[in-house]
């Protein structure tokens, strides 16, 4: 039986403005994108644990401007306000939560998310992993691409289209010119609203109860990510991320979010010329205790997230090795017939705690 995780890992994202308080812009696209505070609504999270504090606080002047809908970062990045990101990641972020829309779409149609990355892999002679010893791995930097087509309601169960690795150039280890994955469609008997919704695979009823107000997402954002990392902002950002490169949240939440990163300590802009899939942009980010920059990159004219980058000193030496990965969506209104044809069905079951197994039909 297969772990549905391991399934979708398988075959692998101002000097001339006046000062403005970081806790007003909060205000304002509060109020703009509909959203009240949380102490009108009476918001509440579930799991309390987390202390709701309002950390905007402070004036500051932006080291960016806002032109003609261009962001233009100017020289080096300096810390904001004690508690939240820097003055031009607020910035950038502030552009991207005003940003964020969403194409029409009917629930009867497909979300068609297609994401690319760039990432390592440890292969072994003769794939014989099972009797590999310390050292007998090879590790790889590959790219892979999937297709992943979602129904727009969340009520029919997802396809698959990986693509075929490349292999790009070994990282570690003796050259034993490994075999790329072949491609692999695949779909299972679940839909995303059989499977318990989590940052990491979110379904569309767990994203419409996540609160769009800034500090009641912020409460449940740390509140859901505690211990879990290498410290509660490294946790919060990841989690954050994790839900952004799904594809599947909407433009609310997704504004809601961006809000929500301003106000995460240690998160600065790390490229203001940040190159993902061909595309430019500005790169947001931090590095956790280990030393690895995790950065969204978004439109340095639209504020649209357009990837992410992976930045780590790993292997051989400390040589710096980066990975990447770019998205972008659109609605189709049926799944290509070849994939239809071809696609590995594997049946699966919620198991108690939540847990999704699978096991591949015969002749799927």
């Amino acid at each position: 039986m297969n772990d549905f995780d391991e399934l979708m890992r398988r075959h692998d994202p101002a000097r001339d403005l006046p000062d403005v308080s970081p806790a007003t812009r909060t205000a304002i696209l509060d109020r703009a994108l509909g959203a009240s505070p949380a102490e009108e609504r009476g918001t509440s999270v579930s799991k309390p644990r987390v202390t709701r504090r309002r950390l905007l606080s402070g004036g500051w002047k932006a080291a960016v401007a806002v032109a003609a809908g261009s962001l233009v970062v100017a020289g080096v990045t300096q810390l904001g306000p004690t508690g939240s990101a820097s003055a031009e990641a607020s910035q950038v972020l502030f552009l991207a939560a005003g940003a964020a829309t969403d194409p029409p779409a009917r629930a009867d149609q497909w979300w068609e998310i297609t994401s690319r990355s760039t990432v390592s892999q440890t292969y072994y002679r003769n794939n014989d992993k099972e009797n590999a010893q310390p050292g007998d791995g090879s590790t790889y930097l590959i790219a892979t691409a999937r297709v992943t087509y979602e129904a727009v309601d969340g009520a029919r169960p997802s396809w698959y289209d990986d693509k075929p690795h490349q292999i790009l150039r070994l990282l570690d280890g003796p050259e034993i010119h490994p075999e790329p994955a072949p491609p692999y469609p695949w779909t299972t008997n679940l839909s995303p609203n059989d499977i318990e919704g989590s940052w990491q695979l979110p379904n569309q009823a767990w994203l419409a109860a996540l609160p769009r107000d800034t500090q009641a997402l912020r409460a449940r954002l740390y509140a859901d990510s505690a211990g879990r990392g290498s410290g509660k902002h490294d946790s919060a950002y990841t989690y954050a991320a994790d839900a952004l490169r799904t594809g599947m949240v909407p433009a609310d939440l997704r504004a809601a979010l961006f809000r929500v990163i301003q106000t995460i300590p240690g998160t600065t802009i790390t490229d203001p010329k940040a190159v993902v899939d061909g595309r430019t942009g500005v790169a947001i980010g931090r590095a956790d205790v280990f030393g690895v920059s995790d950065e969204l990159v978004f439109d340095e004219h639209t504020g649209e997230l357009i990837g992410e980058r992976t930045r780590a000193e790993r292997v051989r030496g400390g040589e710096k090795v980066q990975f990447e990965s770019s998205y972008s969506r659109a609605v189709v209104d049926e799944i290509p017939a070849q994939i239809q044809r071809d696609a590995h069905r594997q049946k699966c079951t919620v198991e108690e705690g939540g847990a999704v197994g699978c096991v591949e039909e015969e002749g799927g």
